[in-house]
């Protein structure tokens, strides 16, 4: 399975570094994340913003896990 984590921060960071952990996982994608990412995962240079453009990535790879930020308008839309 592909999985799609956005944000940037150390929360997201530790959580692909754990999710890259496991074996049912075949590839992790970040996005935006950050430059100290890139040991956990592949970066996506789609900003938190642009709902569009993050739905359309997460189909085009078929992710079946969302991270959702904790803060933001982001927030609600993942409900």
């Amino acid at each position: 399975m592909n999985v799609l984590i956005i944000g940037r921060g150390g929360r997201e960071h530790t959580i692909a570094w754990k999710v890259n952990q496991s074996e049912l996982v075949s590839q992790v994608f970040v996005a935006p994340g950050n430059d100290g990412m890139t040991d956990a995962a592949k970066l996506v240079p789609i900003d938190e913003g642009d709902h569009e453009s993050l739905i359309r990535f997460a189909k085009r790879k078929r992710n079946r896990l969302n991270h959702c930020r904790s803060r933001g308008s982001f927030n609600r839309r993942c409900r």
